[in-house]
């Protein structure tokens, strides 16, 4: 998978988003959307990180508002990198 994400993440993000349905990005603007990713909310460097599997540090958003974050984050579009 996608930058050391496996078969474990897989599963727990289904089932974070069984447990966690709509876009909290979405939700704090009034706007019900389905969840699809779930998100570190600290940027983590890996599996190998020991918050990787914190579920406070995790968030569910739907495709738009992740792609938004981690654009921002990772300086895509211009913006500048952060971490």
């Amino acid at each position: 998978m996608h930058r050391g994400y496996s078969a474990r993440w897989a599963e727990y993000s289904r089932l974070f988003r069984i447990e966690h349905p709509l876009c909290v990005m979405c939700e704090a603007q009034g706007r019900v959307t389905a969840s699809q990713h779930v998100d570190h909310i600290k940027p983590m460097s890996g599996p190998d990180d020991p918050q990787f599997w914190e579920p406070s540090n995790h968030q569910a958003l739907c495709q738009s508002c992740h792609s938004i974050k981690t654009a921002r984050e990772d300086g895509a579009f211009g913006n500048p990198r952060r971490g």
